[in-house]
């Protein structure tokens, strides 16, 4: 039988890094986003994908597309948040 790596799938258990490294990441990423400049990019970030209306006719691919942006932008935003307890070393 392959592991997951060996047939591709890897990347579908949404787990980047190790339980370590994650804990440094996110670090980096409230110090990346807990400033004036960090909040006006969040600010710009969400109203280009999460406030973002799609039309009725839009292609598939489109909003495939659109929701993978929103999904992208939410992991930033719950990483940076310093008072979020889902993720360890909160500071």
């Amino acid at each position: 039988m392959l592991n997951d790596l060996q047939d591709g799938w890897a990347w579908f258990d949404g787990k980047a890094g190790s339980v370590s490294d994650g804990v440094d990441v996110r670090r980096h990423f409230v110090r990346a986003f807990n400033s004036d400049a960090g909040r006006q990019v969040l600010n710009h970030l969400r109203a280009a994908t999460v406030e973002r209306r799609a039309v009725p006719d839009t292609p598939e691919s489109v909003l495939r597309h659109l929701e993978g942006q929103r999904y992208l932008f939410q992991l930033i935003e719950r990483l940076s948040d310093s008072d979020n307890e889902e993720f360890p070393g909160n500071e």
